[in-house]
Order: structure tokens, then sequence, then C-alpha cells
């Protein structure tokens, strides 16, 4: 609706390109990175139709949504509302040019999606010894469906912070847009690295199936690339090293992910073998004869 339909009802004063035009940075995304709303869009449904499906689905005589509410928890779904909602907010107060209140609609939606993820990726983890055996396919619709459904909306809406950040700075804040935007990707370019630091040593267990936050990256630093060819500005030449960075850690991030996958399976890495129960052999007394 933001996109112009919205516009032309008159819901919105603007539309969200309009006040993306108007608030203009180096690291201002283009138009076609519209696309990858249309595919967090998609996935999202997908999880709301995979959520919907649990309802009358069974499993071992209980309906779906009973067997995996340990995982897809109450909290989850409220999280995930909340976390909607905020992006409704976000959208009114950047199409009525509140950027100020946009920035913060942004933190708190990013905020949130990130809970929503630490408590869905935790809840799968703690449970999955019991899921192993005899819910596998619904263990891989949480991890590809859901967790890297909202993985992937988490990191476009963080992306998008940190633009909102530099553009309160450069246009609220007296600050040099160039400057401002260098801020921001040298922010974006740190939790990068320490992200995945994280991911491939002590959260491995928990977001090894994890990757779509990477297709966010790729695709944002590309768009601010494509647009900005003169290599003798600072913030062209990070960004293109941003998605270096990002491009040889995305691979690397899902070759670990296949390699230590395959050897979990063979039982040398991650879930412990459930050791067998030795059956007692019972000896009958020998009697003794007169």
């Amino acid at each position: 609706m933001a996109l112009g339909p919205g516009k032309d009802i008159g819901m919105f004063m603007n539309t969200t390109r309009d006040i993306a035009d108007t608030y203009a940075l180096d690291i201002s995304l283009p138009l076609w990175t519209d696309v990858v709303l249309v595919l967090v869009f998609i996935w999202n449904f997908a999880l709301i139709v995979y959520a919907l499906t649990t309802l009358w689905r069974r499993n071992f005589g209980l309906f779906v949504y009973v067997s995996i509410s340990d995982v897809l928890t109450p909290s989850f779904y409220l999280l995930f509302l909340i976390s909607m909602a905020t992006n409704i907010g976000w959208l009114f107060s950047w199409c009525y040019d509140v950027i100020p209140l946009a920035f913060a609609f942004n933190v708190a939606q990013t905020t949130l999606f990130c809970i929503t993820l630490l408590v869905v990726h935790r809840k799968l983890s703690v449970n999955l010894a019991r899921m192993v055996h005899s819910q596998m396919s619904e263990v891989w619709c949480i991890r590809i469906i859901v967790n890297n459904g909202v993985a992937l909306w988490t990191q476009w809406v963080f992306i998008h912070t940190l633009i909102n950040l530099a553009q309160v700075m450069a246009y609220c804040g007296n600050v040099r847009q160039d400057i401002a935007s260098t801020v921001s990707l040298c922010v974006f370019a740190t939790d990068c690295v320490g992200w995945f630091i994280a991911e491939n040593s002590v959260l491995d267990k928990y977001v090894r199936y994890t990757t779509t936050h990477y297709i966010a990256d790729v695709i944002a630093m590309a768009a601010i690339v494509s647009q900005n060819t003169d290599f003798t500005s600072r913030n062209s030449i990070l960004a293109l090293v941003i998605l270096v960075m990002c491009s040889v850690m995305f691979f690397m991030h899902v070759t670990f992910s296949v390699w230590r996958h395959i050897l979990s399976v063979r039982g040398n890495i991650g879930f412990k073998k459930i050791p067998k129960v030795k059956t007692p052999i019972i000896r009958r007394a020998q009697s003794i004869g007169p």
C-alpha cells in the first residue's frame, strides 16, 4: 500500500520511495531492492500457512500444534505479532515524514525480532532430542520456514534501521551525510563480523541451519555498490569491501554448516548417541543335587 496505492486513496501522504529520495544518502537503497520485501512476505506467508496446518495435522495421535507447542510457544507468536505491529507503526511514521519516530519503530522492531529468533532457536535446541526421532519433518519445517523466514526479515529491518540512523544523523543532527553513512556502514560491518564468529562457534548448535540473513546482507551491499560506482569515494570503497566480506562469510558459513551436518549424521559431533540399555543377563542358580 505504501509503495503507491496507499497514497492514491489518501491513506498516506507520501510513498516510501518519496521519503527515501527526500533523505538521500550514500547508502540509500535503489527501488529494485524491494524484491527482498517480496521474498520476506512470501517466506512469512509460508510461516503462517505452516502454523495453520499444525491445527489439523496429527503426529502419533496428537495435533501437531500440541506436539510442537514447546518450540512454537505462545510467546513466539505474541512476539511475532508485536513485531509486525511495530512494522505498521514504522510505515505510518515514515510515510508521514516523521523520521526520528520511524527510526525508533525500526529499533523496536529489530529488537523484538531478535528476541523472537532467540526464543525459537533456543526452544528448538532444547526439544531437539525429543523431536529428532519422531518429528524430524517438523524440525526441518521450523528450521527452513520459521527460523530462516524470521531471520531474513530481521536482517532486512536491521539494515533499514542503520540507514534510518544515518538519515537521522544527517538530516536531524546536522552531521555530514557521507560521515553518517560511514558510521552506519562501520556498525554494519562490525555486526557482521561479530555474528559470523559467534554463529560458527558458541552459537553453532542453535543457528547452524539459519543462513538467510546473508541474502539480505549481500543484496543490500550489492545495491549500494551498484549505485555508487565512484570508487574514489570512501563509502563506495567501504561498501565494496563489506560486499566481498559478506559473500565470503556466506560461503564459509554454508560450508561449515554442511560439513558439520555431515559429521553430526555420522555421529562424530552434534547430537550425542543415545546409549543402549544393556539388558541384564539372569543366570539361573544351579541346583545342587543330593
